[in-house]
């Protein structure tokens, strides 16, 4: 199979990056021309994508959501099965065609790899759901299909509103023009906070209604079982198991939110996997795992307080990153509180890293801390 960017793409990358980087669009002011991405600076986020397994040239469905010129859907075809952009100032769309067939132009003489026919530019508001409606007529795509939106900080915030509420669960949104203070979108984790090692952008992901729930507990009493009873093993859950995981997350997630009500349905549902530790047949606790389109979240984990420090809890974190792994999922993130030291050492331990602290990450009013592994 060949490289995503082999010796021949990469020289036709930089010709693209060139020849876009030097040509600015948009409106100029205090800080240089609002819409024009550096391609260069691109590339090396889209890398860190790819790598990560998050970017699929068969499947991935590319949305910028404030395109310009068509820049960076020029670039994101090679790599995608659709590239689509919306932009709603006529005057800079405009100049999308000449600035393509100028480039195609350069692309012929250099005997380089021109742009695949995957990419279709749409003039309207992102916002504006008749648009999208019309953009999935055509294209056979519409935004919940989307797998990857993107926009140069413009609007930002409302693009964010929207994903989380109306984008796929798993669905990734890079943002380009951030340094060291990231936004926060409602439904939405940071997933990477530094893509492509350049401070300028930040890779979020939405998060299914029922997920956000965190990990970890206070001191809490047992489950009716004595300790020591025999040697764990672990399980699938099944919804037999509601009741158990009802009772654990009353004692555990009690002051987080009402999530013995909302656990114990995520049984049911195919897009969440679960597992059971025992001990002797008695269940000692579980853990939940969300499952995206190549992102994954540790919903929840929860271990009997009578059997805590016997590696019950690694042992379940095992399970869901082995899972995760066999599922296809590249990134698997969490939650915890930013007061549940064990928890945080933890995770550490077995590979994930921060990612940034959110102030109201829990309903109680909590604030947590993120953490993600690659895998």
């Amino acid at each position: 199979m060949r490289p995503p960017i082999d010796e021949r793409r990469k020289r036709t990358l930089d010709l693209i990056g060139s020849f876009y980087d030097a040509r600015k669009v948009g409106y100029q002011g205090n800080e240089g021309y609002r819409k024009s991405t550096d391609l260069h600076k691109f590339v090396r986020c889209l890398r860190e994508l790819l790598a990560g397994g998050l970017v699929d040239p068969g499947r991935t469905v590319f949305m910028d959501l404030g395109c310009a010129d068509g820049r960076v859907n020029v670039l994101m075809s090679y790599f995608v099965r659709a590239s689509i952009g919306i932009e709603i100032d006529p005057d800079i769309l405009s100049e999308y065609e000449p600035g393509k067939k100028a480039l195609l132009r350069a692309i012929r003489e250099a005997g380089l790899e021109p742009p695949p026919d995957n990419i279709r530019i749409f003039r309207g508001d992102s916002l504006d759901a008749s648009l999208h409606r019309r953009i999935h007529q055509e294209t056979g795509f519409g935004f919940a299909d989307v797998d990857l939106f993107y926009t140069y900080i413009t609007l930002h915030d409302v693009f964010g509103e929207r994903i989380g509420r109306d984008g796929k669960d798993g669905a990734l949104y890079l943002v380009y023009g951030f340094h060291s203070v990231l936004p926060s979108y409602p439904g939405l984790e940071v997933l990477i906070p530094d893509a492509g090692g350049e401070r300028i952008a930040a890779l979020f992901a939405k998060r299914s209604a029922n997920r956000g729930i965190g990990t970890g507990a206070p001191a809490m009493r047992g489950t009716g079982c004595s300790a020591n009873c025999g040697a764990f093993r672990i399980r699938k859950g099944a919804p037999s198991d509601r009741s158990f995981v009802a009772h654990l997350s009353r004692q555990v997630f009690a002051t987080y939110g009402e999530y013995d009500r909302i656990l114990p349905m995520c049984l049911d549902d195919a897009g969440f996997h679960t597992f059971v530790i025992e001990e002797g047949g008695c269940p000692a606790g579980f853990c939940m795992l969300s499952i995206g389109d190549r992102v994954g979240e540790v919903v929840a984990v929860a271990v009997d307080p009578l059997r805590q420090g016997r590696g019950a809890g690694r042992r379940l974190m095992q399970a869901a990153v082995e899972d995760a792994m066999e599922t296809g999922i590249r990134i698997l993130f969490l939650k915890t509180a930013t007061e549940n030291r064990p928890a945080q050492g933890l995770f550490r331990r077995i590979g994930f890293e921060e990612t940034g602290r959110e102030e109201d990450g829990y309903a109680g009013g909590q604030a947590a801390i993120g953490m993600l592994r690659r895998l």
